[in-house]
């Protein structure tokens, strides 16, 4: 009998450990879609033969593992079939991959309507629209960069089981309730501006302010922006909620007043006194209305920067040489602002800096803000004729910080990053004949020693 027993008890784990490892290895793969126009062929094992199974087309679902352990082959199952792709051949850029959430998850439509495909292509035909306020509920999610585009597809579910892809503005809820809760007060979370007809402000929606008008109008007039944060309505009346940053950089040289409050200023506002602009339209309308004549050059920084407000009425043009030469490079350094600050210096800003390369007239916007510390030195260190960013401050000062040390920028990935320098941030830099030297003190002799450093492909290497 207690043979009988440990017999069935074994049966039992081994039927639970192979059920365990099943599931493991069914949990691995993720839901995937192929996009690579030409198709991904798959093969039958893991060997430089590459016996050829199948060829999957454009679009086709699949499912997928990239194994840590093994990163030189993916493994992909298409139905009853299981096979392998070198990852060498390939880019995750060829799948379009989807995770599920780790909880229920819900999604609100914010915008008037949205399309649901049978697949995650805008290519492969709609099946239905949904209009505003829709509640959606979330199957799985693909996550995308940033820098290639600003909304992912979702996998959703209707409450009639219906299922498709949806691509485009929606809010994101852990729980049904909550998504009612925006459904029923017609809520969105916003990032975007507001130009100002009439500044008539509420403490909460419907409900003035009890200070006296004079005290609100004063921080912002009509013609102006203001942040915008949230929209709902409120007895069938719409309002937006605005924040005004207080002017902190207005009193950075003097003395801080006694009763000055450094916390944002937050308001509502009726829809009726506003005009409301996402963050491409703010861009768009400050272009068409900015006094900078060179139109071409705007428009080129906005169509590379589609998902920053860029405030184009404040702008500065720098054409740019190499360090110690004269000859013209056909560089330029386009200064402006992202967000904005009204007459009072009420806003948000964030100052940036693109490069951009005239060529016949036409001009190739560099991805990636260059921060400027007081100078920007222009520099071809690696001689690829793609040019490098040293800036630093105007002068050199005994009180420097964190956020006053140089920086240098090198053109990597298609993008401009910060490369680290070496040394702390209290080391003095000097470039001369493409080289980098560090003046540093040798801690066993306290004797001052100069390194020389040569960049490449976005590091410093030591040299003698």
């Amino acid at each position: 009998m207690k043979s009988i027993f440990f017999n069935l008890s074994f049966i039992f784990f081994i039927l639970f450990s192979v059920n365990l490892l099943i599931s493991k290895e069914i949990s691995e793969f993720k839901k995937a879609f192929i996009n690579n126009q030409n198709g991904i062929v798959l093969f039958k094992n893991k060997s430089e033969k590459k016996e050829q199974i199948l060829k999957i087309k454009y679009g086709e679902e699949i499912e997928l593992v990239i194994e840590e352990k093994d990163p030189d082959w993916i493994k992909v199952k298409k139905g009853n079939m299981l096979g392998f792709i070198p990852n060498s051949e390939i880019s995750l850029k060829d799948f379009i991959v989807f995770t599920k959430p780790k909880s229920i998850q819900f999604a609100v439509v914010k915008q008037e309507k949205i399309s649901s495909f049978r697949k995650p292509f805008l290519d492969l035909g709609t099946t239905i629209e949904y209009p505003q306020f829709t509640i959606l509920k979330v199957k799985s999610v693909n996550t995308v960069e940033k820098k290639s585009i600003n909304k992912s597809w979702i996998e959703i579910e209707t409450e009639d089981l219906k299922t498709g892809f949806v691509l485009g503005d929606l809010e994101l809820c852990d729980s049904k309730e909550v998504a009612e809760e925006i459904k029923n007060k017609k809520q969105l979370n916003l990032n975007g501006f507001a130009l100002v007809d009439q500044p008539m402000y509420f403490a909460n929606p419907g409900v003035p302010f009890k200070e006296k008008k004079v005290d609100l109008v004063g921080f912002s007039k009509k013609g102006e922006f203001l942040l915008v944060s949230m929209s709902l309505e409120w007895n069938g009346v719409k309002y937006y909620k605005v924040s005004m940053q207080n002017p902190a950089t207005y009193y950075k040289m003097q003395a801080t007043p006694k009763d000055f409050n450094d916390s944002p200023f937050i308001a509502w506002i009726e829809e009726k006194n506003i005009k409301y602009f996402t963050p491409k339209e703010f861009s768009l309308y400050t272009l068409e209305n900015s006094e900078y004549k060179n139109k071409a050059l705007l428009k080129a920084i906005s169509e590379t920067n589609e998902d920053k407000p860029l405030n184009f009425k404040n702008i500065q043009v720098k054409p740019l040489l190499l360090e110690g030469k004269k000859k013209s490079t056909g560089f330029i350094l386009v200064g402006l602002e992202e967000g904005y600050t009204n007459g009072f210096r009420y806003g948000y800003i964030n100052r940036v800096n693109y490069l951009v390369q005239e060529k016949s007239e036409k001009y190739k916007v560099f991805v990636g803000n260059i921060q400027n510390r007081g100078r920007i030195e222009m520099y071809d260190l690696d001689e690829d004729g793609i040019p490098e960013f040293y800036t630093h401050m105007e002068m050199e000062s005994f009180s420097r910080v964190a956020f006053t040390t140089p920086l240098f920028y090198g053109y990597i990935d298609g993008v401009y990053k910060e490369i680290p320098l070496p040394g702390n941030f209290l080391a003095k830099y000097t470039i001369v004949d493409n080289f980098l030297y560090l003046n540093e003190t040798d801690n066993s002799t306290s004797k001052r020693v100069k390194l020389k450093y040569k960049y490449n492909k976005g590091k410093f290497i030591k040299v003698k």
